[in-house]
């Protein structure tokens, strides 16, 4: 004989479910509860920096409050900074490096602002991929980033990548 759920059973699922379903989409809602970073927004500005928007005519005074668009300019006076909010979602240093190289920057240097805790666990992988890059031929090398690739800052990273590049 088939055992079958009874209305007030059925009535408790349904009200547990509409409540989960619920708590779900209130969590969702992250503007409530988490700060981010808004790709193209100004976080730190030192110095004199302007901003030539796309389809305006004249350079303008780039203030803290400010979000840059696709195709905005930013210069910098001669002692001026500017940190931008380059991208919300994590990217790989590759990708990062050929935006930078097809817009005119060259990579200075690589840094991480804070090593990860239990980066010694990644030491095996680490030391066989820098095995394996020696290995690869000079040319090669060269071609596919490798000595930035194999690095500890990308390798191991830390809380934050963080790339000095300067444009040509």
């Amino acid at each position: 004989m088939r055992k079958t759920f009874g209305l007030p059973t059925l009535l408790s699922f349904s009200v547990a479910f509409t409540l989960c379903c619920s708590i779900v989409n209130l969590a969702q809602n992250r503007e409530k509860f988490v700060i981010s970073a808004k790709a193209g927004g100004i976080n730190a500005i030192t110095g004199g920096a302007s901003v030539h928007g796309k389809g305006e005519s004249e350079w303008q005074q780039l203030s803290i409050t400010d979000d840059l668009d696709s195709g905005d300019h930013v210069r910098t006076a001669y002692d001026g900074r500017v940190e931008i909010a380059a991208h919300v979602n994590p990217i790989g240093y590759s990708e990062l490096r050929y935006i930078l190289e097809k817009n005119g920057f060259t990579i200075a240097s690589v840094h991480r602002d804070k090593p990860k805790a239990n980066t010694w666990a990644y030491w095996p992988i680490v030391t066989a991929i820098k095995i394996v890059s020696r290995l690869t031929p000079r040319q090669k090398r060269s071609e596919r980033w490798t000595e930035e690739l194999a690095s500890k800052e990308v390798l191991l990273g830390g809380n934050t990548l963080i790339v000095h590049a300067v444009l040509n």
